[in-house]
């Protein structure tokens, strides 16, 4: 049983390398997902303050926004 057992062996330590190979993939996905993450809140973040800032421009919004309401 000598050769079975050198045999899986080498399967163990092929199937351990793999393994390893994917843990460290998901470890590298999971770190693009937060900076894409990150950058995405950082855009949201830009856009809310660039349409409030159009939103409230001028001396008008008071009374655009009173007569909205109307």
């Amino acid at each position: 049983m000598g050769a079975l057992g050198q045999h899986f062996d080498e399967l163990e330590t092929k199937h351990k390398l793999e393994v390893g190979e994917l843990e460290m993939r998901i470890i590298d996905l999971e770190t693009e997902l937060t900076i894409i993450k990150g950058r995405y809140e950082s855009l949201c973040g830009k856009v809310r303050t660039n349409a409030n800032e159009k939103r409230n421009e001028g001396e008008n919004f008071l009374r655009t926004y009173r007569q909205d309401k109307d």
